[in-house]
């Protein structure tokens, strides 16, 4: 059985924040990003999803983050 390097980013509504802030911060996830209601920070979940590839890179995992986010 072969083992992927991952990383987690949680969607998340305004009344699970803490909880999800709780659960990142304990490396239960990774990442989370407000997701419902819509908020002016449109780019969030993009750069979340940055940040799992650039520490894919960095842990050079033996798959290129860009075929990971493909």
């Amino acid at each position: 059985m072969m083992s992927l390097a991952h990383r987690t980013v949680v969607l998340c509504g305004t009344k699970d924040l803490q909880c999800v802030y709780e659960l990142c911060r304990t490396a239960y996830f990774d990442d989370y990003a407000l997701f419902w209601p819509m908020t002016n920070d449109t780019q969030r979940l993009p750069m979340a999803v940055t940040h799992a590839l650039r520490d894919l890179d960095r842990s050079k995992c033996g798959v290129p983050a860009a075929e990971m986010a493909r």
